[in-house]
Parts: C-alpha cells; sequence; structure tokens
C-alpha cells in the first residue's frame, strides 16, 4: 500500500507527500530494527545472566573441593614427614592407621572433582563472549591456566614411583574389620614400620613423596586462590543485576 501511495505521489508529484512517506517508511524501518535490537540484547542478558548463576555453582563446588583436598594433602604432608622424622633420628612413627592415606595408594594419588562443564560449554561454544565483564573473562582464563598446572604436577609421577619404589616391600595389602584402617571399605596396607627403620633407603623415599605432596598442595592452593576470585567476582556481578 506504501508503496502505492509513493508511487501516486510521484506521478502527481506531490514532491512533500512523497517526503512524508519516505520518512514514514524509514522510520517504520528504525523502530522495527531497534526494537529487533532490544530484543536481542534482553536475549542476550537473559542467557549472560543464566550462565553467571551456572558458574557461581560450580565455583563454589570447587572452591569446597580444592579446600577439602589440600586439607587432605597438608594432613598426609604432616604424616610424611613425621614419618621421615621417626626414620632418620629413631622416633615414634605414626600409626598405621594414619598412614593409610598418604601410603596405601601412592602410585594413584586422589584427586580432586571438579565441576568445569559450564566454562568448557562457554568455550567450545564460542559462546564466552556473552560475558561482557572482562575482568571475570580475564579471571576464568586464570583459573584455567591454573588448573592445567595442578595437572601438570601429576605427570611427575612415574619419577616420583622410580624413586620411591623402596616402600613398596615394606608394604602389605589387606583385608581389615577396622573402619578406621582405610577410606577404601575394608581394604587397606599393613606396614613393616620396624623394617623401614633398617632400610637407609626408606627415609630419602619418604621425604620424596613428602616433597610431591608438598608440590601439589602448593599447586592446588594456586588453583584454590584463582577460584576463589573468579567466585568473588561472580557474587559481584550477581550482586550487582539482581
Amino acid at each position: 500500500m506504501i508503496v502505492r501511495r509513493i508511487t501516486g505521489h510521484l506521478k502527481k508529484q506531490h514532491w512533500t507527500a512523497v517526503f512524508l512517506d519516505l520518512a514514514i517508511v524509514v522510520l517504520g524501518v528504525f523502530i522495527g530494527l531497534q526494537v529487533n535490537n532490544w530484543n536481542e540484547a534482553r536475549n542476550e542478558q537473559r542467557t549472560e545472566r543464566a550462565y553467571l548463576e551456572r558458574l557461581r555453582v560450580d565455583f563454589d563446588a570447587n572452591v569446597k573441593e580444592l579446600q577439602s583436598f589440600i586439607d587432605g594433602r597438608r594432613s598426609d604432608g604432616k604424616t610424611l614427614s613425621e614419618l621421615a622424622i621417626a626414620l632418620h633420628d629413631g622416633g615414634t612413627p605414626p600409626s598405621v592407621e594414619a598412614l593409610q592415606s598418604p601410603l596405601c595408594r601412592w602410585g594413584a594419588p586422589p584427586l580432586p572433582a571438579l565441576r568445569q562443564g559450564t566454562y568448557n560449554e562457554l568455550v567450545s561454544s564460542g559462546r564466552l563472549s556473552l560475558l561482557r565483564d572482562e575482568r571475570l573473562r580475564t579471571l576464568l582464563a586464570d583459573y584455567s591456566a591454573a588448573e592445567d598446572r595442578s595437572v601438570y604436577v601429576g605427570t611427575l609421577l612415574p619419577t616420583v614411583l622410580q624413586g620411591t619404589a623402596s616402600l613398596d616391600g615394606y608394604r602389605s595389602w589387606v583385608v581389615t574389620s577396622k573402619a578406621a584402617a582405610t577410606r577404601n571399605g575394608a581394604v587397606g596396607c599393613d606396614f613393616n614400620i620396624a623394617g623401614m627403620q633398617r632400610d637407609p633407603r626408606i627415609a630419602s623415599a619418604v621425604a620424596q613423596l613428602f616433597r610431591y605432596q608438598k608440590l601439589h598442595e602448593n599447586f592446588r592452593r594456586a588453583e584454590l586462590d584463582s577460584a576463589l576470585a573468579v567466585k568473588t567476582r561472580l557474587d559481584q556481578l550477581i550482586g550487582t543485576n539482581r
């Protein structure tokens, strides 16, 4: 209809009417584009908010998991330190129960169960730019790098195992009825402490395990600090957007 009107005005050379009709068309297109852009912006904001909420759930869980993991490594490191000192100086070694965590399965150290799904989804889908806060994107990248460095520590394990192979001769697997003896049901380890004390290699092997535990703990501590920074920023952004 508008086209026919403009054509009719052109034929009659009603220039004012032509300009008014064109202005109406341009204004209508402009308003339509603005409404479309506004709707897209609203949808992106809702999507961003959903991702922020999901990231906060993930990092709340990750902070707790990393702190628990670090506490466990610190406890294991303390036990190993006490054992190394006892072997070197002839003191009283830790109990068999205390040695279960750091010595029973030293070839398969536990790993924290971290939630990475939301961040991986943002990266793999190319939607990371939906997070408008540049500071948050930087913190997320820093956390990912810190997690990669923590994983790298695991590549050192074969070397550690070579240096601590002598310990295996003083460890035997047992089935025990003592629930406190192991975190893995009724299967645990027994240790020939007297034999360890007579073998000059063992103090060095335990010291190597202690060093590895501290290295693992320190890298995960840096990862925890990075996760806390992400969590704090998420709390700030979500709090601001409420």
